[in-house]
């Protein structure tokens, strides 16, 4: 009999052998803890609080039965059917193991309840992962996510360590009998079956979180590894669409886009600073029925030309949000911007060019941000998108008389958008153009007199059309909108570094390099010129440089300034990428898999470091970072997806990009919310209105930010801003009643308890705009209005 058990042992294959130690070894465990459980469980129970509890309940889910379904319905999907099929036997044979357990020993649980010998959620993520630990990599994420379930329910004293170790032993001795189960092809269902199972389960779990708050461990399961594990799904149904032939339509990509940006618009709260001044701007003209002049808490805001402000107001008539509906004008531009771009795309790329090309654009972090954010570089981008591709048709179909007109319309739409880089994109492109047809003959089809006449006249004609607006509104401030806007935020930025926005000449650099995330081999070989013919490479160069050298010159410098250089930049890359195999290419891709596998490692285990370092003393947080471990958790997955597209070349690389990138949209909008506990202005603002009604004097000391005065509204304003502690101290001996919003620091330099104010409600948060944690005091003067 024993030479039998040693001729069976030896014909497992060898980690199986391993295995069956371990589960060995796990009820051994459980035997030697039983006398000393309680402990151990009192020794463990400090985990329950700060980072450790953090980073358990991201481990909790997956001792959940529906989320183990879950996860071995995605891996049929992948299509490992068997796989999948012997997790469920596992599953089903853990289960029985563990019940029949449970009734034998009806051990008393830490917590008072019943059926505590063995642990079921333990021994449920125990049974998956012998399954489904093929590498290194995923046996070292299955064996922490293993340990972290374990340990949570010592720690939130479900179980006794004794029987998370039998529950460990139970699952993977589960496991090992699954896998040694035959399974007869006839056992398998066919993939239509694993479809519909998959397409239920799944819409069923996400109809249950969202309608039972209780399923707080399957939400969190879908919020912060679905996002990454769908594309992972998605990857080999579309590699093998790719293999067939199958190419994106045309129209696919701005609809996705419109969808992402709305995901990513409808998040969060405004950010500091522009978005709230361009929104609390908007509704204040609103509220007034102003047409011409912008305000801001009842001050004119001359930073920005007028056409963002009437977009915005036309959006707050639809009954959205205001954040939102501020922001909806940015969503659909941007969206139509890329598929301006398309078409463009379609008249100078061959085959699936266009669609690789805005999808180049879509994935891009620059637009994504620019694209979801009350702001107006979208709506600019619109209008620079449509006067090239006015011009472009000019050059390849021969200029007609509508051309300078309607680049002439797109020109004023972008010169009322935002200003001089309306002018200098067409400008730019077509001078240069034409300089460079002086060297290249070829190029004089395209780039001639009437190309340049027609560009000349579309500008001045964009330039008449914003006078409409400028003049009159010029008027009426007596000149303070020709200073203001010209003089100081187009003159005075390009001379002087304004609000701390400057920067060395190379700053861009590494801004094009983060803004194409995805797309870094792509871009090398597009850098080099490979991919693309000559009048594709002077149209885009003569696009890009001015642009470039423009905001590289220009004192005052912002991440999106280099927005508009993005579009030709797409042009190349999606040029460039039948040249994949070259050099250029492969360097590229290693450094694209090592940086952006560094930034996941990064993102998942520099909340948990600096957690810790902060508890041994190394490290001073002001505000805690482990509410953040679920969002790092979430993004970090889906970088890893980023760098592995690296490892494809053309179409493949493409569409795996495209889909690490989606990922990336998807935990961004899935899990935005959870910074909302570090926004202190809208909580503030809620607050205040249920404490007085509008027209109460309010102040502000210490925080005079725009998201503030945003979420009260135009009724609450305008507000005083008091610059400094003697200033609250000089209001708070003001008779009449008021209401002033304070920092913690400037209320105790004012006087503190001894000043005549009641405090009412306190906020902590992080004052992103200045880089600071902050703590806000609500004080109230006199009696209550």
């Amino acid at each position: 009999m024993i030479a039998a058990m040693r001729e069976a042992w030896l014909r497992l294959p060898a980690p199986q052998r391993w295995w069956w130690v371990a589960a060995v070894l796990a009820g051994c465990a459980a035997a030697a803890l039983w006398p000393w459980d309680l402990s151990w469980q009192r020794a463990l129970a400090g985990l329950g609080e700060g980072w450790a509890a953090q980073a358990l309940a991201l481990a909790r889910p997956f001792g959940r039965g529906e989320v183990a379904v879950l996860l071995l319905l995605a891996i049929a999907l992948a299509g490992r059917r068997q796989l999948a099929l012997r997790g469920l036997l596992a599953l089903l044979i853990a289960a029985i193991l563990t019940w029949s357990l449970k009734l034998a020993f009806d051990r008393e649980r830490p917590n008072g309840g019943s059926w505590s010998f063995v642990s079921g959620d333990t021994s449920t993520a125990w049974a998956l992962i012998p399954l489904l630990a093929r590498t290194w990599a995923w046996g070292a994420l299955g064996l922490a996510l293993g340990c972290g379930v374990g340990l949570a329910r010592i720690v939130l004293g479900y179980h006794w360590p004794s029987d998370v170790c039998a529950g460990a032993g139970i699952g993977i001795a589960s496991a090992c009998l699954a896998l040694r189960w035959p399974l007869p092809s006839r056992w398998l269902p066919a993939a239509r079956w694993w479809r519909a199972a998959a397409l239920l389960a799944w819409t069923g779990a996400v109809v249950w979180a969202c309608l039972d708050p209780r399923t707080v461990l399957l939400r969190t399961f879908l919020l912060v590894f679905a996002p990454a594990l769908g594309a992972w799904v998605a990857w080999p149904w579309l590699r093998l669409a790719l293999r067939r032939g199958w190419t994106l339509p045309l129209w696919t990509v701005p609809a996705l886009t419109a969808l992402a940006l709305l995901a990513l618009a409808s998040a969060s709260s405004l950010w500091d600073r522009d978005e709230p001044r361009n929104a609390l701007a908007a509704l204040e003209m609103q509220a007034r029925g102003e047409w011409l002049i912008p305000t801001f808490n009842g001050e004119p805001r001359l930073h920005k030309p007028i056409l963002p402000y009437w977009l915005m107001i036309a959006a707050l008539h639809s009954g959205l949000p205001p954040d939102l509906a501020c922001r909806l004008p940015a969503v659909i531009a941007m969206s139509l911007a890329i598929a301006v771009l398309g078409l463009l795309a379609r008249r100078l790329l061959d085959g699936p060019g266009a669609s690789v090309a805005m999808l180049i654009l879509a994935t891009s972090p620059l637009v994504l941000v620019s694209g979801s954010a009350a702001t107006t570089d979208a709506v600019l981008m619109l209008g620079i998108a449509v006067t090239m591709w006015t011009l472009i048709d000019g050059m390849q179909r021969g200029l007609r008389w509508w051309h300078p007109l309607a680049a002439g319309l797109a020109v004023a739409w972008a010169l009322l958008a935002k200003g001089p880089m309306a002018v200098l994109v067409p400008a730019g492109t077509v001078g240069c153009g034409w300089l460079a047809a002086r060297c290249w003959p070829e190029l004089r089809t395209w780039f001639n007199g009437r190309l340049l006449a027609a560009t000349g006249l579309a500008i001045l004609l964009g330039l008449g059309l914003a006078a409409c607006w400028f003049i009159p509104a010029n008027r009426l401030l007596d000149g303070a909108l020709w200073d203001e806007m010209v003089g100081n935020h187009v003159v005075q930025r390009a001379l002087a570094a304004r609000e701390s926005h400057g920067g060395p000449i190379f700053y861009y650099v590494p801004v094009v390099l983060v803004a194409c995330l995805a797309w870094l081999p792509a871009l090398s070989v597009a850098l080099r010129g490979a991919g693309s013919a000559r009048p594709l490479r002077v149209l885009a160069w003569a696009w890009f440089l001015p642009v470039f050298v423009t905001v590289s010159l220009v004192q005052t410098k912002l991440p999106h300034y280099v927005l508009p250089a993005l579009w030709p930049l797409a042009l190349l890359m999606a040029a460039a990428l039948p040249a994949a195999a070259t050099a250029w290419w492969r360097w590229a891709a290693v450094a694209q898999r090592v940086l952006w596998s560094l930034a996941a490692v990064l993102l998942i285990f520099a909340p948990v470091a600096a957690e810790l370092a902060h508890a041994t003393g190394l490290l001073r947080l002001p505000l805690p970072v482990a509410p953040l471990l679920p969002l790092a958790v979430a993004v970090g997955l889906a970088l890893a997806l980023i760098a592995a597209a690296g490892r494809w070349t053309g179409a493949r690389f493409a569409a795996a990009a495209s889909l690490g990138v989606a990922a990336l949209v998807a935990a961004l909008a899935a899990n935005a919310w959870r910074l909302e506990a570090y926004k202190p202005s809208r909580p503030a603002a809620e607050a205040i209105r249920s404490l007085v009604p509008p027209g109460t004097p309010i102040v502000t000391c210490g925080f005079d930010e725009p998201s503030l005065y945003f979420y009260l509204g135009p009724a609450y304003g305008p507000i005083r801003n008091l610059p400094g502690p003697a200033e609250l101290a000089a209001w708070a001996r003001e008779p009449s009643s008021g209401l002033a919003v304070a920092t913690q620091r400037f209320f105790d330099e004012a006087g503190g308890a001894s000043l005549p104010l009641r405090v009412v409600e306190r906020f902590a948060g992080f004052n992103y705009s200045k880089g600071k944690p902050v703590e806000l005091l609500i004080v109230q003067r006199g009696s209550s209005p």
